[in-house]
């Protein structure tokens, strides 16, 4: 049996190496496959990826909201300062 998986850019076939049914506790037959660990691993690497690139996206939207600096901040002062925005803005709100 194969299975196609979706690895963000690369689509690969995977053959499974054990398939069982099991029975649930209202009797009905449920199949469970188990994947190799090498597929296991590769989800969960492109997972990571996908994690990172949304946090560099999260840093690069909030530097676009903060005011230009003369020099180049940590990812440690972007989000200070961005925390120090937010909480200036929402007392001026009054919604902090």
């Amino acid at each position: 049996m194969f299975i196609i998986a979706d690895l963000g850019n690369v689509k690969s076939e995977f053959l499974l190496y054990s398939t069982k049914e099991t029975h649930d506790s209202s009797n009905r037959k449920r199949s469970t496959k188990k994947i190799s660990k090498e597929v296991a691993r590769q989800i969960k690497v492109v997972e990571e990826q996908e994690r990172c690139k949304q946090i560099l996206d999260g840093y690069i939207k909030l530097k676009e909201q903060l005011p230009p600096t003369l020099h180049k901040m940590s990812n440690v002062e972007l989000l200070k300062k961005g925390g120090l925005l937010f909480t200036i803005v929402a007392i001026q709100y009054q919604i902090y």
